[in-house]
């Protein structure tokens, strides 16, 4: 009997709650019209405040200029016409209703990839209302936003990315957007770095009637990833880049060793090319390190041939000229006495082609050092500068 009766008091107390969230429903949505503005004045603009609350930053991509990143954003207004006396409804002050059923501003992510995937539209959200009329929006989604990267100093660059809440159709006179507060628990995502973030406001047009809010996204770039597997690689090909003259032309390596490496440096270049967007304002200080080793790459492959066949060349070479005086400095720091062949009418040393080819490749072990070394230093001081 005792049971019966708790059981018909907490049925009965449910169906009074009921009552109450029905008849406060019923009230409020009565006569309301989710098509028109909030405002019992026509002239006055609805203020919507806006929270940005950065969740993380999924992806950011260098070859597309893409940032994907997963934000919260927290919309504040006043609706005149969602307003109740709590103290008539058991003191019930706030309530949850399906944002299709209220006025919500239009907006938009006006650098989205995807216009219609960046409208907010209402959806499955739930707005929460209170009695003296304040809306709160609470929305969560993942952006796909454009974003402009100046790749210049890459892998050891800061880029500063965007994500743009403007309106839709609405002009500033009839909604006004307002940054109130923005927040992040992200420090670290993947190979990038939380540096700042900032928002401000501005204006799409010179009329200053449609508005937006930015909200910027300085990232840092994690670099030791890149200086393992592109930098170090790059580094150590250059230093090989002289050291090809150093092989004997008689080894029949002479030409197969820079041809090796020329591959290695097509290999990188491509490599690098994937990670960099093909079109962009400006150019990667490593991408024209790559192509310009490349090209003195080739030059030593050019002169490692012209090398050999000096080597392999018949014939007496000239008393007189360049031949004769390079085949001189090839000459120097040879000790085995059997190569110096003697004009036994002059008493003079006989130059041969082999002598002149050695001294070419003293030449140009000289001319790639310090070329490869100017390149890399210029490079890096306009890298770090």
């Amino acid at each position: 009997m005792l049971l019966t009766l708790l059981i018909l008091c907490f049925i009965g107390f449910s169906s009074c709650s009921d009552s109450v969230a029905n008849r406060l429903h019923n009230k409020i949505f009565d006569n309301y019209n989710p098509d028109v503005r909030p405002t019992t004045n026509s002239s006055a603009a609805v203020d919507v405040e806006v929270v940005f609350i950065l969740e993380s930053v999924r992806k950011l991509e260098s070859s597309s200029e893409t940032l994907v990143a997963s934000i919260y954003i927290v919309l504040t207004w006043k609706d005149e016409f969602l307003v109740w006396n709590k103290t008539d409804y058991e003191e019930i002050d706030r309530i949850l209703i399906p944002a299709k059923r209220v006025w919500v501003p239009d907006l938009y992510f006006s650098n989205s990839l995807s216009v219609q995937s960046g409208i907010l539209t209402p959806g499955d959200y739930k707005l929460s209302v209170y009695n003296n009329g304040t809306v709160i929006w609470y929305i969560g989604r993942t952006s796909e936003t454009r974003c402009d990267m100046n790749l210049e100093k890459f892998p050891f660059d800061t880029q500063t990315c965007s994500i743009n809440l403007a309106h839709w159709a609405s002009t500033v006179s009839e909604v006004k957007l307002s940054k109130k507060e923005i927040s992040s628990q992200l420090k670290t995502c993947g190979t990038w770095n939380l540096e700042q973030l900032l928002a401000k406001e501005e204006f799409m047009d010179d009329a200053h009637q449609y508005q937006q809010l930015i909200l910027q996204i300085s990232l840092s770039r994690y670099p030791l990833f890149y200086v393992l597997t592109i930098i170090l690689p790059i580094c150590l090909l250059a230093v090989l880049n002289p050291v090809v003259f150093l092989v004997p032309a008689e080894s029949g390596e002479k030409i197969s060793v820079p041809v090796s490496i020329l591959l290695a440096y097509s290999v990188i270049l491509s490599a690098l090319s994937e990670l960099l967007p093909e079109v962009s304002d400006n150019i990667s200080i490593l991408g024209v390190y790559v192509c310009t080793m490349l090209c003195l790459k080739v030059v030593s492959v050019v002169a490692s041939v012209g090398a050999v066949s000096l080597y392999h060349r018949s014939g007496s070479v000239p008393r007189e000229g360049i031949y004769h005086w390079s085949g001189k400095y090839g000459r120097c720091g040879i000790k085995n006495t059997t190569d110096h062949l003697v004009d036994v009418n002059t008493d003079k040393e006989i130059i041969s082609w082999q002598d002149v080819s050695r001294a070419f490749d003293r030449i140009m072990f000289c001319i790639m050092s310090a070329g490869a070394l100017l390149i890399s230093i210029v490079c890096a001081a306009f890298i770090f500068h």
